[in-house]
């Protein structure tokens, strides 16, 4: 189960959820969370509200995915691709096809741009947007999709505010973290371990 982003609204599912071909994908189940009453039963299963909450993004195949209004609850959009997510403000959706993510504007469902990489993160204001191609990281303009930086390493990640970089870098016997300067893209250290994380005011 899983609650929209302003706690009004709650998904629940049934049938089956596990993708096998030839079978139905299960069943979707929306709800008022004040009233409990339901709003609306769609096909699908892995569902979850876009960052807005004006869209609900669930799976009806492999890799395939339904777009869904939900004021409507009618479909918007039907989206190829395996991961996704969506622009903090709502107004972009991504999706990972093959190596490659593909950008769409949210309203009018028109294609922005095809990114090199997958794995898409964007920054916390949603200005700049992070892929992974091979053992490499893309740094993108999330406003003219222009290629600002390419940096070694995988996994990457934003610091909360948005001015460091993580990226982790390995070899046969070692994993280490590598952080850099989202201005200059200078590597401003090296530690040793990796699975880091940010604290939430960034400072450590």
């Amino acid at each position: 189960q899983r609650f929209s982003t302003d706690g009004r609204r709650l998904l629940t599912t049934s049938g089956v959820q596990n993708y096998m071909p030839n079978q139905e994908p299960g069943e979707i189940h929306v709800w008022d969370a004040a009233t409990w009453t339901q709003l609306a039963v769609l096909g699908g299963r892995d569902a979850e509200f876009t960052s807005d909450g004006t869209c609900l993004l669930a799976r009806t195949g492999e890799r395939i995915r339904v777009l869904w209004d939900t004021v409507a609850w009618k479909q918007r959009a039907i989206l190829p691709g395996g991961y996704s997510c969506t622009s903090p403000d709502g107004t972009r959706m991504l999706k990972t096809v093959g190596e490659q993510t593909h950008v769409w504007d949210a309203g009018t469902w028109t294609p922005l741009a095809v990114l090199q990489g997958e794995d898409p993160r964007f920054s916390r204001d949603g200005t700049r947007l992070l892929t992974q191609a091979g053992e490499q990281t893309h740094l993108w303009d999330a406003g003219t999709w222009a290629q600002l930086a390419v940096l070694p390493g995988l996994r990457p990640k934003f610091s909360p505010d948005g001015t460091r970089v993580l990226t982790i870098g390995y070899d046969e016997t070692h994993v280490w973290t590598q952080v850099w300067d989202t201005t200059t893209w200078t590597q401003l250290t090296v530690l040793v371990g990796h699975h880091p994380e940010f604290t939430s005011e960034g400072t450590r």
